[in-house]
């Protein structure tokens, strides 16, 4: 679907006469992008394993591209070593080793620091490298044009126009704001307690689409 006929399905929806719009084309986008965001984040829809970013032995943090918002449990693997990192908090970190910042050897493990969006090693690593990352995606851009068309899977474009309901109606607006609209098109689309909604849906066919985890230590999803 294109952001046109994803506002002309949310529009049929809303009963939203095109002779006195409730919601102008910005918030339709704006509406139209969020849910897409939401659908990544929650449902995890884009991911890559190709990404790569170069080590540097002594250096431990490293800043990710800006459209990951997370990594695999065992997603990072350096190519001189045979195994996945096993990925942490930081504050595993502190509790294995806590002079984890400054000690130099393999590292056998990574955290992220979902503020600031850095991977970090816990060994300072002690030759150069590179790393494969299989990572999560939020979508590259967002949409501003009619012709635009979401970066998700197709066979989710059809959920957007009603998830984008519980958006609209939860507006300060005398005109639109309807708590009991933002509540039933809640259900129908983002409570994960509804086994039917849209993301546990979406959820549900991502998960169907993912390989059978290989013992841990031999290499994760690589």
């Amino acid at each position: 679907m294109t952001l046109r006929e994803i506002e002309i399905a949310f529009r049929n929806i809303t009963d939203d006469n095109e002779q006195n719009y409730r919601w102008p084309f910005s918030a339709v986008c704006a509406y139209a992008n969020k849910v897409v965001n939401d659908i990544c984040r929650q449902a995890r829809v884009l991911k890559d394993g190709s990404i790569t970013i170069e080590i540097t032995a002594g250096t431990k943090d490293y800043l990710l591209d800006g459209r990951i918002f997370d990594v695999e449990d065992e997603g990072v693997k350096l190519a001189t070593l045979k195994s996945s990192l096993k990925k942490c908090s930081y504050l595993d970190f502190d509790n294995d080793n806590f002079s984890w910042e400054t000690d130099t050897g393999n590292p056998t493990a990574f955290a992220l620091d979902y503020k600031t969006g850095y991977l970090t090693l816990n060994y300072l690593p002690m030759a150069d490298d590179t790393a494969r990352i299989r990572a999560f995606l939020m979508p590259s851009k967002s949409m501003a044009n009619h012709s635009d068309i979401p970066e998700i899977p197709s066979a989710y474009h059809g959920f957007i126009p009603e998830m984008m309901c519980r958006y609209a109606y939860d507006v300060e607006d005398a005109e639109v704001l309807n708590p009991g609209a933002v509540k039933k098109f809640y259900t129908i689309g983002y409570d994960r307690g509804n086994p039917d909604s849209y993301i546990n849906q979406i959820i549900n066919m991502e998960r169907s689409k993912r390989p059978l985890r290989r013992p841990s230590g031999n290499g994760g999803f690589f």
